[in-house]
């Protein structure tokens, strides 16, 4: 689904506004309770403002608030904010919590995960379900860089080539958090021609595939030159660093970071684990 609204991303976003009402209401509500009672007037003199409280629980009257007490003035303003946004954060909270519970029962996509096997095998669901659409992606056949005779080759445990140590590393890194990729998957980028992404990844979440580069020799001042070209036609085709093109960097004194490669997987993982999209 590249233009149709995501239930899951919508029901993330909904809770994530509930959490920071929810803790922002709590804070104000505090807030509240420990300000000092009574009502605040502002009345404009000439320069500076005069301040003016009362607290009807005593008397009706406005009492003058001295200069030296501006911070008290600036208390009291502080409190009445502080209960307008309490009471605006209360009655945004009535609607969010009934549409989260709206979207965590009744979304039209779940309808198809709560058929009878049988049914579920003949009918088209609106939209495919995590497996169908990782299993149309896989089918898709590619025809990558060929590795050229006596070129280094690095070979996983179950056979698959890389043209480096580092690529290698990364794949394994995808594998243990069952991310599932394409090795070098053709792209064509307008303008530019076809290029080889090192890792192509499918984003279940908004259904399109993001791209995963590592540049490996960076101290080479042509590589480099091809890298910030390449790299330019890369966002002149919408596809940004950061959003659906993930960057990891390598020179002589710098070899490949794991720790920072494990931090940009699960960065992303609810988004290109199948399991864990499985539960959005």
């Amino acid at each position: 689904m590249k233009n149709d609204i995501n239930t899951a991303f919508s029901l993330r976003i909904i809770e994530a506004r509930i959490h920071y009402l929810e803790k922002l209401s709590a804070q104000k509500e505090k807030a509240v309770r420990s300000a000092p009672k009574g009502s605040l007037k502002i009345v404009r003199r000439g320069k500076p403002c005069q301040y003016y409280f009362r607290d009807t629980s005593i008397d009706k009257k406005w009492h003058f608030i001295r200069r030296r007490n501006d911070s008290f003035a600036g208390k009291l303003a502080q409190r009445d904010y502080d209960a307008l946004i309490l009471r605006a954060a209360d009655r945004e909270l009535k609607i969010l919590h009934p549409l989260a519970a709206l979207y965590q029962k009744g979304s039209v996509e779940k309808i198809y995960s709560r058929l009878p096997v049988l049914r579920r095998d003949i009918v088209s669901p609106v939209r495919k379900t995590t497996a169908q659409r990782l299993a149309i992606w896989k089918s898709i056949r590619y025809e990558g860089k060929p590795f050229y005779e006596n070129a280094k080759v690095y070979e996983s445990a179950d056979g698959e080539k890389f043209r480096s140590k580092s690529e290698l590393i990364i794949a394994n890194m995808l594998k243990r958090f069952d991310v599932p990729y394409r090795y070098e998957k053709p792209l064509e980028l307008k303008n530019f021609g076809t290029v080889y992404p090192d890792f192509t990844l499918y984003d279940f979440r908004r259904d399109c595939e993001i791209y995963w580069e590592h540049l490996g020799m960076m101290d080479d001042s042509s590589y480099r030159d091809a890298v910030l070209s390449k790299l330019a036609d890369y966002e002149r085709n919408d596809i940004y660093p950061g959003d659906r093109l993930i960057l990891t960097f390598e020179t002589i004194k710098q070899p490949l970071n794991t720790a920072l490669v494990e931090k940009q997987i699960r960065r992303i993982l609810r988004r290109v684990n199948p399991e864990e999209a499985e539960k959005d």
